[in-house]
Formats: structure tokens, sequence, C-alpha cells
């Protein structure tokens, strides 16, 4: 059945390779650098093609083999050229990718900064406008309070396990009022003698409890720390320039998510010409 399907291949392949060379001939704009390149392709093809023709038939004379070795290398190279020329392109547009890429990552920054002004309904306030907002610090912030009711619920849930519901009631108190006087290093202190007793103790019981007294600790450490965090933002704003563009820092944030929304939107456009228009096949010229 070869004597069948050889002729259709070859059809097949004569057809797709037309409409490729025409594609390599009018769509791209050639260099030194793709000329080089598909000259190596060819040959690489006609290489394989001709051992391929030796393997498959050895005993073919001259003529026959020269019909299959130049299919199977004109094959070849249309597949090679084909991967590499769409590879190259791509390599190319990288450069819209790039710029993509760093616009939403601003914009995912932005998303938090609105997500933890929502959260804390300082849109309520009207808090002005700073230009040099801290993203980073502000989803650090989020993460504290998320941190925070962990720690909450974990401390209650001890609270309510093991049928002592009023005694670990009464020493959760008995802590709290006592982290509440202690200092910045006393509770530092106390958190890493709790962590090498959690990591030594063998008891379970005596282990969840200075698990729960741990987490009571960190809670006054990050309340401590939130406040601390929350009297520099207002001695910045008072102390800082009170000339205000925006009415305020979110109108502030939704413009400039606007503003980046176009720009992509732009930068996408500009992709979409450059690969329906001609392409030069250059590294030394790129968009």
């Amino acid at each position: 059945m070869w004597f069948v399907w050889f002729p259709i291949g070859l059809a097949v392949l004569a057809w797709f390779g037309y409409v490729w060379i025409k594609t390599l001939v009018t769509k791209y704009e050639h260099t030194i650098e793709s000329i080089i390149l598909l000259g190596v392709l060819l040959v690489t093809g006609v290489i394989l093609g001709l051992n391929i023709s030796y393997a498959v038939a050895p005993e073919w004379t001259l003529w026959p083999r020269i019909v299959l070795t130049a299919s199977l290398g004109f094959g070849l190279f249309i597949v090679f050229s084909y991967v590499a020329v769409n590879l190259w392109c791509s390599l190319l547009a990288s450069g819209f990718d790039e710029k993509i890429e760093l616009l939403e990552e601003e914009a995912a920054k932005i998303e938090q900064r609105l997500a933890f002004l929502r959260l804390a309904e300082v849109s309520k306030n009207d808090r002005s406008y700073s230009p040099k907002v801290d993203y980073e610090k502000e989803a650090q912030d989020v993460v504290d309070i998320d941190s925070l009711e962990e720690l909450r619920k974990f401390v209650e849930s001890w609270q309510q396990a093991g049928g002592e519901a009023r005694v670990r009631s009464i020493k959760v108190t008995e802590w709290r009022e006592e982290v509440v006087r202690m200092s910045d290093q006393d509770l530092k202190d106390e958190e890493e003698a709790l962590i090498l007793e959690i990591n030594s103790e063998v008891d379970e019981g005596k282990k969840d409890q200075a698990q729960a007294r741990l987490a009571v600790l960190k809670i006054e450490s990050l309340r401590r720390d939130m406040r601390r965090s929350t009297r520099r933002e207002e001695r910045q704003r008072i102390e800082g320039p009170t000339k205000i563009y925006p009415t305020s820092e979110m109108e502030y944030l939704h413009n400039r998510l606007r503003e980046i929304n176009a720009e992509i939107q732009q930068i996408e456009e500009e992709k979409q010409a450059f690969f329906e228009g001609i392409i030069k096949l250059s590294w030394r010229e790129r968009p």
C-alpha cells in the first residue's frame, strides 16, 4: 500500500511546503542571520533525509534515492524552519510580554492596597493621597490581620477542648493580663523559651498548653507592632505635604489602575500589529 500513500504524502507535503515557503518569502524580512539559520536547517534536513533513505531503501539506485532524499530533506526543512521561525518570533515579541508582566504586577499590588483600604474602611475617612504608597507594607498588614485572627481562633479552640473550658479560660485571662505588663524584650524571651519547651516536651497536654500560651504572646506582639505602625503612619500623614491633588488615595489608585489597563491594552495591540505585519528576523533590531 505504500505506493498509494507515498504520492498522497508527497502531495500534502508539497502543498504545505508551498504555503510555508510563500509565507517565509512574503511574511518575513530576512537578514544575514535568518539566511544562515535557514541554510543550516536546509543542509541538516538533506543530510538527515539521505541517512533515512539509506536506512529505508539501501538498495535503491541513484535517481530514486535522489527523489526520496530531496522529498525527505524538503519535509524536514519545512518542519525545522517552521519551528525555528515561530520560536524566533516569540522571542522577538517577549519584550511586549515583559512590559505586560510588569504592569500586571503593579496592578496586583494596587489591588492588594485597595483590598486593605476597604477592609479598614479608610475610604470613609477620606485619607490623603501619598505618591509613594508602600504596597508591600500594606500587604504585610493584611497578613498580620489574618495571622491575628488565626491565633485567636487557636486560643479559643484550646479553651473549649478537653472538658476544662472554665479552668482554661481562667488561664488564658491570667496570661493576657501578664503579657500586657511585659516589655517587648520579655515577650521575645518568653516566646523563645516556649518554642524550646514545645520542641522538647513529650507530654501532649503540656505541649498544647505551651502552644496556647505562645499564641497569646504572639497576639500581644502583633497588636503592638500594628499599633506602632499606625502611629508612624499618622505622624507621616501629619508631617507630610498638605497639597493634595486626588481627593483620596482610593481615587488615585483607581485612576492608576485604569491607566495600567489602558497601557496593557495598547501593548497588546502593538503586539498583535507586530505579528500581523512584516516581521524582520534579526536579533540586532528588536521591537
